[in-house]
């Protein structure tokens, strides 16, 4: 429903290893199968942080607290979301 209403790329299970900025590329896990994957997502990071605040898109991340203070895309609002929610 979010892709079709909002255009919105929604995942879970899914946890983000790597980010490549020059391949624009990034490295995903599945928490659930393991498989590994690299993806190339429609949103350029770069592009994000150069736009002005008001034009941004809105970067949600839903990692535990440990994980958002390990990295994060600088503009993202972090909200912890209790392991298991998605059962």
């Amino acid at each position: 429903m979010l892709r079709s209403r909002f255009n919105l790329d929604v995942r879970t299970r899914s946890l983000v290893e790597s980010i490549d900025r020059a391949a624009k590329a990034v490295h995903v896990r599945d928490i659930v199968s393991g498989r590994e994957y690299d993806d190339h997502p429609q949103v350029d990071v770069d592009a994000v942080l150069a736009a002005p605040i008001g034009e941004r898109i809105f970067l949600l991340d839903v990692r535990t607290p440990q994980e958002f203070a390990s990295g994060h895309i600088p503009v993202a609002v972090h909200i912890m979301v209790a392991e298991g929610w998605w059962f």
